[in-house]
């Protein structure tokens, strides 16, 4: 069934069908393709230290425009992928400090054998493949919230352990 799907999406030949006319699925996929396209065109501008947290759309915009993808521009999305989006923003710093966190989450996790918090982080590193999630308020205290009470569950696990 997966390979079936994963046909589906990547086929650019499909013929239009009931789910392409009321889900567009098919086209959902060639257009995170092109958004990415724009927003790694548009960080090629400024990779170091972006463009800044009130910059970020027009930084993406010109990237849209740079590879001919206007839709991009007239519906201002996002990168529609976390860590483009934060090179996008304040470039490579932002990213390297995130993904100094999530290299950190990572390891507690394991150090900790704690397959919850494991699959945790892997539920958010993936979902910030496809997704700028922490662009949004909810995003952004889902993911910080559940970081912080799993490493200061951790924590008060390992201070018992040392009292007791």
């Amino acid at each position: 069934m997966m390979v079936g799907l994963l046909t589906f999406l990547l086929d650019k030949n499909n013929s239009p069908n009931l789910i392409d006319e009321y889900g567009a699925v098919s086209k959902a996929f060639d257009q995170r393709i092109e958004i990415w396209k724009g927003a790694i065109q548009g960080i090629k501008n400024s990779p170091l230290i972006g463009a800044g947290t009130g910059g970020t759309q027009e930084l993406l915009n010109a990237g849209y425009k740079s590879i001919g993808y206007e839709e991009g521009v007239v519906n201002e999305f996002n990168a529609h992928n976390q860590y483009l989006q934060f090179m996008a923003r304040n470039g490579l710093i932002e990213l390297i400090i995130f993904l100094s966190i999530l290299g950190y989450s990572f390891w507690r996790s394991s150090k900790e054998s704690n397959y919850t918090f494991l699959m945790f982080n892997m539920l958010v590193a993936f979902v910030m493949l496809t997704e700028s999630f922490l662009s949004v308020q909810k995003g952004i205290a889902f993911f910080y919230f559940f970081l912080l009470a799993f490493v200061y569950l951790g924590d008060q696990k390992s201070e018992k352990k040392r009292v007791v």
